[in-house]
């Protein structure tokens, strides 16, 4: 097929070509077999005025059911475009391999590659009930101005339930996070745990100081009111570390970050550094 389009109201989408390679007489078995789907020159375009349907509930509907299974052995897409209201995507190549049935969907391979960003790994999704979810996926993230980001994450859990991260940072420093989040689609609740080994500030942006900091710090609640309390350390390019003890209590709403305390201590000293304030979090930043 060339120059393919698909007029979806609010969502029109446009191919230069697609080759595909698949198995009719799969149908007479209940089964979709593709062979292969290639694509070349994809461009997705998001109305800026599209909406949902009024009658369309948020959320997750309460189960996939496909008539027949689909198996597609690969889905490669080159020189992929999604222009939304606000924000852009572009990919160099996009490819995976997909297993579809009434119980699950399995991506055992999955490739993505593109300017900002290189992800790799596999996922599988329940799609019913509590729609249960696995992944493991490492990845590359370019931001322009900084360095590059790299890391390995692995998530388990149910998305109308309780979902468990593991992220390990190995670029531009070495972190690690364990984290909870539950009620996803509604007030979302988070909790676990932040452990930095030793980071130079300097290294993510000239402008910043050079500094060996580390941290490991627990923190739990929502975007509207989170709490965090551990340890940080800091050490001055060749000096001695100092940890100090952290107790931070802060909220946010919409662009306004509220620290209603940050108390700062140094194990052993009689003394505590008590912080109260506002802060923009959008440009031009201010506090």
């Amino acid at each position: 097929l060339q120059r393919a389009r698909i007029n979806r109201p609010g969502m029109p989408s446009r191919a230069d070509r697609l080759n595909i390679d698949w198995q009719p007489f799969a149908l007479l078995l209940g089964e979709v077999d593709i062979e292969y789907l290639r694509g070349t020159g994809i461009n997705v375009q998001s109305s800026p005025g599209s909406k949902p349907a009024r009658n369309t509930p948020a959320g997750l509907p309460g189960r996939i059911d496909l008539p027949i299974s689909v198996h597609i052995a690969e889905v490669r897409l080159n020189d992929v475009a999604w222009n939304g209201a606000r924000h852009s995507l572009r990919l160099s190549t996009l490819d995976f391999s997909l297993t579809a049935g009434r119980k699950r969907i399995r991506i055992d391979r999955l490739e993505v590659h593109g300017p900002a960003v290189d992800l790799g790994g596999r996922l599988q999704v329940q799609p019913r009930g509590r729609w249960s979810v696995n992944a493991d996926l490492s990845s590359r993230l370019r931001i322009a101005g900084y360095p590059e980001f790299a890391g390995h994450t692995q998530l388990h859990g149910a998305l109308r339930g309780t979902i468990f991260l593991q992220q390990h940072l190995t670029a531009p420093f070495e972190g690690e996070l364990e984290a909870r989040a539950s009620h996803l689609l509604g007030d979302l609740q988070v909790g676990g745990k932040l452990r930095i080994a030793k980071l130079d500030p300097h290294r993510i942006a000239n402008a910043w100081p050079r500094l060996e900091a580390g941290a490991e710090l627990a923190f739990s609640g929502s975007a509207r009111r989170f709490a965090a309390r551990g340890t940080v350390s800091l050490a001055g390019h060749g000096r001695v570390a100092r940890t100090f003890g952290v107790d931070l209590d802060a909220g946010l709403q919409d662009a306004l970050i509220r620290i209603h305390h940050l108390n700062v201590t140094m194990p052993g000293k009689p003394a505590r550094l008590t912080l109260h304030g506002e802060m923009n979090a959008q440009a031009p930043y201010s506090a």
